[in-house]
């Protein structure tokens, strides 16, 4: 299971204004010229976000902040 956090629209994808779920917001999608298409598009009548996962960063983090401690982390399962 995906957490929220788990994954992100990077900066240069994300869309300038509110998403539409229209005719309007096809148009605009296909006209943007970024380069990197938007994490944005319409398919028929659905709305299709493209998500990118998040960076781990943890060992990292600790390799350079401590690089003899022992990583110890976990995940909360809330569901019964």
């Amino acid at each position: 299971a995906a957490a929220v956090s788990d994954f992100f629209v990077p900066q240069d994808r994300m869309v300038e204004h509110k998403i539409q779920s229209n005719e309007e917001f096809l148009q605009s999608a296909e006209s943007s010229g970024h380069g990197k298409s938007p994490a944005t598009r319409t398919e028929g009548r659905s709305l299709v976000i493209d998500l990118e996962p998040v960076p781990k960063f943890l060992k990292q983090l600790v390799d350079g902040w401590a690089p003899e401690a022992m990583i110890v982390s976990f995940k909360l399962e809330t569901d019964p």
